[in-house]
């Protein structure tokens, strides 16, 4: 099985998933892509206060200083559904949040393409059981995915 990647308009990688037909973010979505958006000047619901109450639920880490101990700090957390879908807009028409039956297609599929460097779907879903019952249990992580 051939893996077939995109990048995003912020250059993240996407992997394709083909029994669904779309893209999906090959991680969730980092505070480094958010931030792009929060950048970008055409968003101006969301200031600096905003984010720093957003930081509250899981600090930042600099890229440079991630390692296994504390790699959940660069995903974005604590945002709505709302907030995430601006996002969304903003990487393009395309993109939106995954639905329930798109994210089960994504985890089949990661789970089958077996490569070096993939996680399995037991680690994806230990990692993010961790992440939300230990380190941020009032948030969560998402995923964004493109229909091309």
């Amino acid at each position: 099985m051939e893996l077939r990647i995109a990048l995003d308009s912020t250059n993240f990688p996407m992997m394709y998933i083909e029994s669904g037909k779309f893209h999906i973010h090959w991680m969730p979505v980092t505070k480094i892509q958010f931030e792009y958006f929060l950048s970008s000047g055409s968003v101006t619901s969301f200031g600096s206060a905003w984010y720093e109450q957003v930081l509250d639920y899981n600090e930042r880490v600099t890229p440079g200083l991630v390692t296994a101990n504390n790699y959940w700090q660069s995903f974005i957390t604590g945002i709505t559904p709302m907030e995430i879908k601006a996002f969304a807009g903003w990487l393009g028409k395309e993109y939106d949040i995954p639905t329930h039956d798109e994210w089960n297609t994504s985890i089949v599929m990661i789970g089958v393409t077996r490569m070096v460097g993939m996680v399995s779907r037991t680690a994806v879903f230990s990692a993010v059981h961790r992440h939300r019952t230990k380190v941020c249990p009032n948030a969560w992580l998402t995923s964004i995915m493109a229909r091309k």
